[in-house]
């Protein structure tokens, strides 16, 4: 059960399982990643990143990035999660999805600020 950049997992905040994507390598102590969930394409979304069915194979209708909700979470808590079947790991993302969602990441204007730094120097 290995947490890295490009992996995905399923993981029901607010109640409903989003699709999220782990965008950075762990880094520091303890190990923290970069993730940004999935989200329904529908009006006023934040449109930088768009995906459609293929892109990955939990995407089964038009969705977007929801880079608003852009955050770290350490490693152990994710770890954490999937064991005690609270989240679930799914598909890799393959290498163009990541490298898309890092680029939408850090040109998005509803990313926070301090996320696109930590992201910055770690993709």
């Amino acid at each position: 059960m290995k947490v890295y950049a490009g992996r995905t997992f399923l993981y029901p905040d607010g109640g409903i399982p989003h699709l999220w994507i782990v965008v950075t390598e762990p880094f520091g102590a303890p190990p923290e990643v970069a993730i940004v969930s999935i989200s329904s394409d529908r009006p006023g979304k934040d449109a930088t990143v768009k995906l459609a069915p293929g892109d990955h194979p939990f995407i089964r209708k038009p969705s977007v990035v929801f880079y608003a909700d852009t955050r770290l979470m350490p490693v152990h808590v994710i770890e954490s999660e999937v064991r005690n079947a609270q989240a679930d790991f799914h598909a890799d993302c393959s290498e163009d999805l990541l490298e898309r969602v890092r680029q939408g990441l850090l040109a998005s204007p509803a990313t926070p600020r301090r996320m696109k730094e930590y992201v910055r120097g770690r993709i």
